[in-house]
């Protein structure tokens, strides 16, 4: 969970020496949480992608490069390429031999490999999201970390606090009325509809055919 119930408290001026569990307010923080993720089209929350359907195997485009779905990316643990799907030893690509740029989750083949043309044929196995904490950088000459946003992070608890007030409960199911309200309230809120946008995945990928 990207933000936790103590902020949410703070702002709710809930006195500090309450600390009764809130499962409501833990369950909104979710809700809201999944509401911003299908706005922008991503997932926030650090987590290792290692078969995920969705996340995981990549149309190949024939270039040196490409975009992974989730960003900001940790680090890459295997990465393959092979139109036949079989994944062997033959279809990997060395971690040494490419370039991450993480915090845009792009990778370039940097020793003449590239990402032939065809349907979920990149296999890769990556860490990707926001967390605590730090970790060597991909190229070894520093550490990174990416921790939550402070912007993405007050937003979030704005929208907890203000659905809180309005008695909405149920945004994380995407769907009916209260989705609808989460809408209103969000189409209501440019600041809000700013951030999310800094944060929106937007399509970068050739728009051209796959043969």
């Amino acid at each position: 969970m990207l933000v936790g119930t103590g902020d949410i408290r703070t702002w709710l001026g809930i006195q500090a020496e309450d600390k009764k569990p809130n499962a409501k307010l833990e369950t909104l923080s979710q809700a809201i949480q999944g509401f911003v993720e299908n706005y922008c089209g991503r997932k926030f929350e650090a987590q290792l992608y290692k078969t995920d359907p969705q996340y995981s195997y990549i149309d190949g485009f024939g270039t040196s490069w490409l975009y992974l779905p989730q960003y900001p990316v940790w680090y890459i643990n295997d990465l393959r390429v092979d139109a036949d799907r079989d994944w062997g030893a033959g279809t990997v690509i060395a971690t040494d031999d490419i370039t991450l740029y993480e915090n845009d989750g792009k990778i370039v083949c940097t020793d003449g490999d590239y990402f032939g043309k065809g349907k979920r044929n990149v296999r890769i196995e990556y860490y990707a999201g926001y967390a605590a904490g730090t970790h060597l950088s991909h190229d070894g000459t520093a550490y990174i970390n990416f921790a939550v946003p402070f912007d993405l992070k007050q937003l979030i608890i704005e929208m907890v606090v203000q659905s809180h007030k309005e008695g909405i409960t149920g945004v994380h199911t995407v769907i009916g009325q209260d989705e609808t309200r989460m809408m209103q309230m969000l189409s209501g809120k440019s600041v809000w509809r700013q951030t999310l946008n800094l944060y929106k995945n937007y399509a970068r990928i050739p728009s051209y055919d796959i043969l």
